[in-house]
């Protein structure tokens, strides 16, 4: 599952900045960041890891959460 950006979003671009896969798309700075390449992500987590809100959530599927 992508990367989920919440309401919490203070558009500060740190999850479009530093995703290694290019997987947000952010053309209108003044609303927040898009998972434009959800297909993409890797869920390495660093868009989360750099959100100073804490406004990046993943979801994943109930099957995924136990290993």
């Amino acid at each position: 599952m992508p990367p989920l950006i919440s309401d919490q979003c203070i558009r500060c671009g740190n999850c479009y900045d530093i995703c290694p896969g290019d997987v947000f798309d952010w053309p209108d700075r003044k609303k927040k960041p898009v998972v434009y390449y959800p297909i993409e992500c890797w869920h390495c987590g660093a868009c989360r890891l750099e959100c100073p809100v804490q406004g990046i959530e993943y979801h994943f599927p109930l099957g995924m959460t136990h290993v």
